[in-house]
């Protein structure tokens, strides 16, 4: 009996943990920010974004090819949200000069990203997100 009322408290803590994971994403992540600002240039771009200083961040875009690696915008966060403007195109024309956006629950989880990446069709894992 003592050991049933364990197994279940143990099962009880785990899903817990899980939904937690799943309802409170961490969307102050450098992953999430990346996926988000890929996400508002457009659907064939990934990003990486690293903080730069206060509350300044760098994001690098490029496509799966990499024929236009280059493209930098720099943004500002407040809080789950950001603001950012282009200051690299690297070749690329018809981008975006500002975008905005917020952070949200399907950026932080990037659920589209871990399909892609369990289909095979997912960018390289070398920093880009």
């Amino acid at each position: 009996m003592r050991r049933r009322r364990w197994s279940a408290a143990a099962l009880v803590a785990i899903l817990a943990a899980l939904a937690a994971y799943l309802v409170l994403p961490d969307t102050t992540s450098r992953g999430a920010l990346s996926h988000s600002v890929a996400g508002a240039v457009g659907s064939s771009f990934y990003a990486s974004c690293h903080a730069a200083r206060g509350v300044s961040w760098r994001c690098e875009l490029m496509t799966s090819d990499a024929s236009d690696a280059g493209i930098l915008y720099s943004l500002t966060r407040d809080g789950g949200c950001w603001h950012g403007s282009l200051t690299r195109a690297g070749g690329m024309t018809g981008l975006p000069l500002r975008i905005s956006g917020c952070v949200n629950r399907p950026d932080a989880l990037r659920v589209t990203d871990h399909l892609r990446s369990l289909l095979g069709t997912g960018f390289p894992s070398d920093g880009f997100y």
